[in-house]
């Protein structure tokens, strides 16, 4: 259900680019559908996107705006990074961030890479945390501190090489 309201999202900004994205519909009508996609992925509509209306504003956080176009840069910057660290195709990680710009670049980094992604509550206390890393067992864990005591490998976000984005590409 959450895939057809994200395409409907996406497709609708396909429609009409300059629309806010709040503004832009997540539920179709009952004789309303999805317009066919069969070779057309989640991330290959949002670089469609991307490369239409690059300084478009894809996401509003707190006081800053991201554009398309700086997502994109940064979800790439990413996924480069976990794949020189071994991560591949059909490999799990897990995401431990607080922040929701920084979930959406890395969940846009899996789409990339086609990996999957197990949210972390970052509320959790250390035992709930090896828990479900231990049921998980991811790759490796993204997140915002490093964590001494668990036995998987963790990346702080802030660690990953990063690009900084200014002018129409990022907004704060």
């Amino acid at each position: 259900e959450f895939t057809e309201h994200f395409l409907c999202l996406l497709q609708s900004a396909l429609a009409s680019p300059t629309t806010a994205l709040d503004q832009l519909p997540l539920y179709l009508s009952r004789q309303q559908t999805l317009a066919p996609h069969p070779k057309t992925s989640l991330i290959n509509l949002f670089d469609k996107i991307s490369e239409t209306q690059p300084e478009q504003i894809a996401v509003v956080c707190g006081s800053g705006e991201y554009s398309y176009h700086w997502l994109q840069v940064r979800s790439n910057q990413i996924a480069q990074y976990l794949q020189q660290q071994g991560i591949k195709s059909g490999d799990k990680l897990a995401i431990e961030l607080s922040s929701d710009i920084d979930a959406y670049q890395v969940l846009l980094a899996t789409q990339r890479m086609g990996v999957s992604f197990i949210p972390v509550n970052t509320q959790w206390d250390n035992a709930d945390r090896e828990k479900a890393l231990l049921t998980v067992k991811p790759a490796i864990v993204i997140s915002e501190t490093l964590h001494s005591d668990i036995e998987f490998n963790v990346v702080k976000l802030s660690d990953i090489p990063f690009s900084e984005l200014t002018g129409p590409d990022r907004k704060s």
